[in-house]
């Protein structure tokens, strides 16, 4: 099972958001390829993740931030009666904002 494959199974049936994510990541590996070959660390990765995240779910908007330790992450009110975790942590540092 490739990477994708399992993203998608994990996604229960949310095709658009596997969709979305997949894209944003092959976009990623495509044009910053060279930052991964010279071990940038999350900090320099993570905004460049969220411009092909935006790209992918037009009417959203990420917010990078660098959470290494993972105290008292930024948290969004109303994101979970969309179904979204309110907390920055489980999606690597950005967190989804409804314009």
């Amino acid at each position: 099972m490739t990477w994708s494959d399992s993203l998608r199974a994990s996604c229960r049936g949310k095709k658009a958001l596997a969709d979305g994510v997949i894209t944003a990541v092959q976009v990623l590996l495509d044009r910053d390829a060279y930052l991964l070959q010279a071990d940038v660390n999350e900090r320099t990765m993570t905004p460049r993740f969220a411009i092909y995240v935006e790209a992918a779910f037009p009417g959203w908007d990420l917010d990078c931030e660098y959470n290494r330790d993972g105290h008292d992450p930024k948290e969004i009110a109303g994101l979970q009666a969309r179904g979204l975790s309110t907390s920055c942590r489980s999606i690597g540092g950005t967190c989804p904002k409804s314009r």
